[in-house]
């Protein structure tokens, strides 16, 4: 099974700044071993949705390690503007790492530094959205 992405931290630009957003286990997120998973922080709500694929997303109880499999979406909501999104991608990423596409906007990814960026969109969402 091909990893959509495999990520130990996002690093979130909201114009010069960045946020990190991380978690201290499964315990933080919602709906660990389901189609979705949802992981709410003060300003950021993420969700991992499985859709069509075969695997459930699901975060390493062992470390900052959110997998999202074939097939799989990630969606952010924010009421930050967010111009980019750099996922750093973890050793079981970097094994199976696949193609990555974004809805908009440019997606790089960087061997050498084993990140992926999505760049070339403002977006603007409401965290009761």
């Amino acid at each position: 099974m091909k990893y959509v992405m495999a990520t130990v931290a996002f690093l979130l630009s909201a114009n010069v700044m960045a946020d990190d957003i991380s978690w201290t286990g499964q315990s933080d997120w919602t709906g660990i071993g389901e189609a979705e998973i949802e992981l709410a922080t003060d300003v950021y709500s993420v969700f991992c949705v499985k859709n069509n694929g075969s695997t459930n997303p699901t975060v390493n109880s062992g470390a900052n390690d959110l997998r999202v499999y074939a097939k799989g979406t990630l969606r952010i909501l924010t009421e930050k503007t967010m111009t980019a999104i750099v996922f750093n991608i973890s050793a079981q990423g970097k094994k199976r790492l696949t193609d990555i596409t974004a809805s908009t906007g440019t997606v790089t990814i960087d061997k050498s530094a084993w990140t992926v960026r999505v760049e070339g969109w403002s977006v603007r969402h409401r965290l009761t959205d």
